[in-house]
């Protein structure tokens, strides 16, 4: 009898000790993991400023090739409140099917209309740019 007390109280003090390294192994893995959250959380608070000034540099540049565009139109009679709008809608189409930045493909718009491209030819024109680089 005494000995299947021992033997109990030695397979519970067993149990007790595994038990215990296993709760000790998982809150190692929690800590590791939290750590990691935590690095990966701070990566991103670093990159954020980065992507908000890049996208205020982008809307930059479409701004101001937008304004030069206008300014073509204006300068050669046309009607910017009528044409800059199809032109955006195709530098967004352009944009969408090739690797050129819708700001620039304004930019060769403005470029194209002060140059005397009617806003006919213009979307033949701006393919045949995009099919020469």
């Amino acid at each position: 009898m005494a000995d299947d007390k021992y033997r109990i109280e030695i397979e519970i003090k067993t149990k007790a000790e595994e038990a215990l390294n296993a709760t000790k192994e998982l809150k190692s893995m929690f800590q590791g993991f939290y750590m990691e959250l935590g690095a990966m959380g701070a990566r991103l608070a670093t990159q954020i400023p980065n992507v908000i000034t890049a996208s205020i540099k982008a809307f930059g540049e479409e701004e101001v090739a937008v304004q030069k565009l206008s300014a073509a139109i204006r300068a050669n009679g046309g009607d910017v409140s009528a044409v800059v709008p199809i032109f955006k809608e195709f530098a967004s189409e352009m944009q969408r099917a090739t690797v050129f930045a819708d700001d620039q493909i304004l930019a060769i718009q403005g470029v194209a209309t002060s140059m005397g491209v009617l806003p006919e030819q213009m979307q033949q024109v701006i393919q045949g740019a995009i099919g020469l680089s």
